[in-house]
């Protein structure tokens, strides 16, 4: 959670969050998104897409492992392909 205050969250937010997410869902191995993903029965992993997307305010949120998965997910939903340009 304290990277959750760090990026300003609300305190409403803070709550959704922490009854989403708990320490005790995280395996052994730390609190990597990926691993804490596959960790999770599904319906605890489709929950913290649900709050992602309506704290967020859109349709639909996908939980990735990486700022780079991230990334290519953004660039193929707005159908970014070979030969096109990129300006950042």
């Amino acid at each position: 959670m304290a990277l959750a205050r760090r990026f300003g969250f609300s305190e409403a937010a803070l709550g959704r969050i922490g009854a989403a997410v708990s320490n005790d869902d995280l395996p052994p191995g730390g609190p990597g998104l990926q691993r804490w993903m596959g960790a999770l029965p599904e319906a605890a992993g489709d929950r913290y897409a649900v709050e992602a997307a309506e704290f967020f305010g859109v349709a639909e949120a996908i939980p990735v492992s990486s700022g780079t998965a991230a990334l290519h997910a953004a660039l193929v939903a707005v159908g970014v392909g070979p030969g096109d340009e990129v300006i950042v």
